[in-house]
């Protein structure tokens, strides 16, 4: 079974990790390829769209899901149509994708709200009504640099010239 590391909400300490049951299906959301994710122990309505940079130890199945479908078409997202979860007043669980809208490069979030609804909304309007939310979805994705590589989850020491800033250690 594949394994993709996430933080665990409201822990400092840990990642929690999720098993990868079945990949459902691809498509390409402007320009990235992304996959259809079951997690195992969840419903189905709680399956993910996620890039393949983010399903680190699922390779077989990704490798199995592209061989039974190899030829078929991918369906590919064009543009972004903006939900409207706030305006009805939608209260929201979770922010679980970030991407930037084709027509005009505007940030956009994707939100699952209570009920099971998704629905994109522009990043500024979350920021303010919901930053708790967004800064959790940003904390689990974040990537420290150590030398020349990017490593989750991983603090390095930083000696900054500067007399007003503070030295980070690991």
């Amino acid at each position: 079974m594949a394994r993709k590391n996430r933080t665990k909400k409201g822990s400092t300490t840990g990642a929690e990790v999720y098993d990868v049951e079945a990949i459902v299906s691809k498509r390409i959301n402007c320009g990235t390829v992304e996959y259809n994710v079951k997690w195992f122990n969840y419903p189905s309505e709680q399956n993910t769209w996620e890039p393949i940079d983010n399903l680190d130890g699922s390779k077989e199945m990704i490798d199995e899901y592209e061989s039974t479908h190899k030829g078929e078409a991918v369906p590919e997202t064009e543009f972004l149509e903006v939900g409207n979860g706030f305006d009805q007043n939608w209260t929201p669980v979770k922010v679980f994708g970030a991407t930037k809208r084709p027509t005009d490069g505007r940030l956009m979030v994707m939100i699952r709200w209570k009920g099971n609804k998704s629905s994109f909304e522009f990043a500024d309007v979350a920021n303010n009504l919901i930053p708790q939310l967004v800064i959790a979805y940003y904390e689990q994705r974040i990537r420290w640099k150590t030398g020349d590589k990017l490593e989750r989850n991983t603090c390095y020491t930083s000696d900054i010239d500067d007399s007003n800033s503070v030295s980070a250690t690991q």
